[in-house]
């Protein structure tokens, strides 16, 4: 199930029509929005002090901007690093199999 994410401007708007006394009930006719979702926006603006969503936190990206960028297009790599990853690969097969780790 998807969740829907509501603007900023139309929570700062229910909030401030809240704390000008509507009612919840009016928030739903207006703005066609379930009752239990309105009360949500408002214990959240309570909680917070703001409409806006934080930042989740998680886990840090493993790889750098560049790395990504080289992950996604792996067209574009420069002829360099396909020089040396041609290197690498012919001096591995060079070696004998008693001396590969």
């Amino acid at each position: 199930m998807l969740r829907k994410v509501y603007r900023n401007d139309l929570k700062s708007q229910i909030v401030k029509m809240h704390q000008k006394g509507e009612a919840r009930s009016v928030f739903t006719k207006l703005f066609d929005i379930r009752k239990s979702v309105v009360s949500l926006i408002i214990k959240r603006y309570t909680e917070r002090g703001t409409t806006v969503r934080p930042v989740r936190s998680g886990r840090p990206p493993s790889t750098t901007r560049r790395e990504d960028i080289l992950i996604t297009r792996p067209n574009d790599i420069p002829k360099e690093v396909q020089q040396l990853d041609q290197y690498v690969q012919d001096a591995h097969q060079a070696l004998p199999e008693e001396k590969i780790f």
